[in-house]
């Protein structure tokens, strides 16, 4: 699918979301490159999301019928709400695929299970550089053996992306974000004994990408 394609089927999904919502999910194709994510999903997989907005990428994920169930978690209870009527909606347009969102934070608990594919996608700069480790660290713990991690955040190379990503992000989130080095998170990986998958810098207008794919030990 194409940018424009996928900003339609945003459109669709997001039709009777507040305004502002339906807006910023329609934006973002444009700008994060979900085409190439979806291709490290394998057909069926469960998927847990974390920090996962609005439901975007599950939502997409459901509509491609690449997924069986996907759990979404986000601190934010305005996008849990938004994502939850995104899920029906996805129902009532005849998708397959069961979605679930819960809220995250404030000491609530993850959900029990494992899963087939668990995704980071521009959640790492959000946090705090103090816990960005136990953040990563905590996601590859609700992989299944073999499961895969997708990884993409903001690049620190070239900085004016970066910057550009940064104002992106104090206009639109009002959050001045903390931009982890991709060398930094594949120590990460390394640390937790992943196995690099697949590997890309994804320029993308004025942004820049950094996405990385691992898998987790079969054992």
């Amino acid at each position: 699918m194409t940018p424009s394609a996928i900003a339609r089927l945003a459109r669709s999904l997001y039709r009777d979301a507040p305004l502002l919502h339906r807006w910023v999910q329609m934006g973002r194709p444009h700008i994060c490159p979900f085409e190439v994510l979806f291709q490290h999903v394998p057909p069926g997989a469960d998927v847990l999301d974390i920090g996962s907005g609005a439901g975007l990428f599950l939502g997409l994920l459901a509509s491609e019928n690449r997924i069986t169930e996907g759990v979404g978690l986000d601190a934010c209870e305005a996008s849990i709400t938004t994502a939850r009527a995104m899920a029906e909606r996805v129902v009532e347009m005849g998708f397959p695929g069961r979605l679930r969102f819960e809220q995250s934070g404030r000491g609530l608990p993850w959900p029990a299970e494992r899963f087939d594919v668990v995704s980071l996608v521009d959640v790492i700069h959000h946090v705090p550089p103090s816990q960005q480790t136990e953040m990563f660290r905590k996601a590859v713990s609700k992989l299944r053996p073999g499961g895969r991690l997708i990884y993409k955040d903001i690049s620190a190379r070239p900085r004016w992306r970066m910057w550009a990503n940064q104002l992106h992000d104090l206009l639109v989130a009002r959050q001045w974000v903390h931009v982890a080095p991709i060398h930094r998170v594949e120590e990460w990986a390394r640390a937790q004994h992943l196995k690099a998958v697949h590997s890309a810098y994804i320029p993308r207008l004025w942004y820049g990408h950094d996405l990385r794919v691992w898998s987790s030990p079969q054992t």
